[in-house]
């Protein structure tokens, strides 16, 4: 089962490696489409350094960075 997590479920605090936003595709738009669903979230301590659409065997997933 793949777990998908929305940027409102983020992990607490600020950990210093990358993290994985799960989905089932990136859209047809690929990295614009991780951005526009997950980098311009508006996070009261969170913004997103960097999102892009990464091809695994279980199917497209958003990998973002993010910073306090």
């Amino acid at each position: 089962v793949q777990a998908k997590v929305e940027a409102n479920n983020l992990p607490r605090g600020c950990p210093d490696v990358p993290f994985t936003l799960t989905r089932n595709s990136c859209g047809n738009s690929g990295d614009g489409d991780c951005k526009k669903n997950y980098l311009e979230k508006k996070e009261k301590n969170k913004r997103f350094l960097s999102c892009e659409c990464k091809d695994s065997h279980e199917g497209q997933f958003c990998h973002c960075r993010y910073k306090c």
